[in-house]
């Protein structure tokens, strides 16, 4: 008989744990990206590699990925060279790279003065802001599923 209102607490209980868990690390994210230093770079080449995707282990989409090598001086006077993140061929972003991300383009870089060699093209707000959103997404079925148990054990 108290299963139904044991469950529904439970459920709600985590609905409202996976929010807060779902903010807070987006405040911590947002803020370490906000740590990151600017700094003028320049497109120096770019990296090819083979990629795929599967589904259940079985490849269904082979193609290429690509990243441009960026060189920019940090804050301390010294040159560094470091990889942007892959992106397939076929992608949107992948036209921007290829169109805007020339030899020899200048280009704004975030890099993280601890690790000179972790940088960033580009803000990753949307990003972080996104993974929230998702975790809401699973949060209010949560929520909604408690209150529903609840209801039903009073309403019995």
């Amino acid at each position: 008989m108290y299963l139904l209102i044991i469950s529904g607490i439970v459920s709600a209980l985590l609905g409202v744990l996976l929010i807060i868990i779902g903010v807070l690390q987006c405040r911590k994210r947002i803020s370490f990206d906000d740590s990151f230093a600017s700094a003028e770079g320049y497109v120096t080449g770019f990296e090819s590699r083979l990629a795929s995707a599967s589904v259940n282990f079985i490849p269904v989409i082979v193609t290429r990925e690509y990243a441009p090598y960026v060189k920019y001086m940090t804050d301390k006077g010294e040159w560094i060279t470091s990889m942007l993140p892959f992106t397939l061929k076929i992608s949107p972003v992948y036209r921007d790279y290829k169109r805007s991300f020339e030899h020899g383009t200048a280009l704004d870089v975030h890099y993280n003065p601890e690790n000179p060699t972790d940088c960033r093209y580009g803000s990753k707000r949307a990003f972080r802001v996104r993974e929230v959103i998702y975790k809401f997404i699973v949060a209010v079925p949560l929520l909604l599923i408690g209150y529903a148990l609840i209801w039903s054990h009073f309403n019995m």
